[in-house]
């Protein structure tokens, strides 16, 4: 993949990561932060997660081995697939979900 489609890869895990960030910040309500915050956090997670999934062999191939040196082997077939966009979706609709689940059980812990 080349640099573009890397970027348009990591935006979409972005803004899945912060739109699932802010519907599960709006369930469960359990934090005092704010929505640009909170959407923050879901970006970083969605990010996160989706880069941690490019080095799992079983998984590498539906995120598009951001960032690794396996992305060389793609980059002579144009490595941008449909499965790649969804993979990098999924990843991001999981990690923005997860890291606010995390903050919010933190902020939870420390004010009991």
């Amino acid at each position: 993949m080349n640099g573009l489609e890397i970027a348009l890869v990591l935006v979409i895990e972005a803004v899945v990561g912060a739109a699932s960030a802010l519907a599960a910040g709006g369930l469960c309500q359990a934090t005092d932060l704010r929505r640009t915050t909170i959407a923050m956090i879901g970006a970083a997670g969605g990010m996160a997660l989706a880069l941690t999934a490019a080095q799992i062999p079983g998984l590498g191939h539906f995120v598009g081995y951001v960032g690794s040196v396996l992305d060389a082997a793609s980059y002579a077939t144009s490595g941008l697939t449909f499965e790649i966009l969804f993979g990098a979706g999924v990843a991001g609709l999981i990690g923005g979900a997860a890291s606010i689940g995390l903050v919010s059980f933190a902020y939870r812990v420390m004010r009991s």
